[in-house]
């Protein structure tokens, strides 16, 4: 197993900024609220797509669904939903052994609708040969 620089979530949606924009997108963070809650972590621009997305940092292969608060599910389906773009993609940016996996809104919910409490973070595509 790799040995990652990554230890906290707040390095992981640094990691994620920074290698995105490595990649030509525009990232912008949200900020936390006094209760630390937010709707979702970051949005990053990109010529083909606009990706929304939460950040969940990895120590192990493997993503379990708990992780997941009701307030990121319920932004990443209004902004699905209303904005119903192909060009507009939610989900969730996981980050394991320093390489950044996308899990989509829609995949989600198809392993929820499957019983599925959690997923093999190495299984998903990598986000970063998505964006160019």
């Amino acid at each position: 197993m790799q040995d990652s620089n990554i230890k906290t979530g707040t390095q992981a949606e640094s990691f994620v900024a920074q290698e995105l924009a490595k990649k030509g997108a525009f990232v912008g963070d949200f900020n936390k609220s006094r209760t630390g809650s937010q709707p979702f972590d970051q949005i990053a621009i990109t010529n083909i797509f606009t990706w929304c997305y939460d950040v969940k940092h990895c120590n192990v292969d493997r993503f379990d669904f708990s992780r997941v608060e009701a307030n990121q599910t319920n932004a990443l389906n209004y902004i699905h939903d209303e904005i119903d773009n192909p060009q507009v993609v939610c989900g969730f940016a996981l980050v394991f052994e320093d390489e950044i996996y996308f899990l989509s809104l829609y995949q989600y919910k198809q392993f929820l609708s499957e019983g599925r409490k959690s997923c093999k973070v190495s299984t998903l595509s990598k986000m970063l040969g998505v964006v160019e």
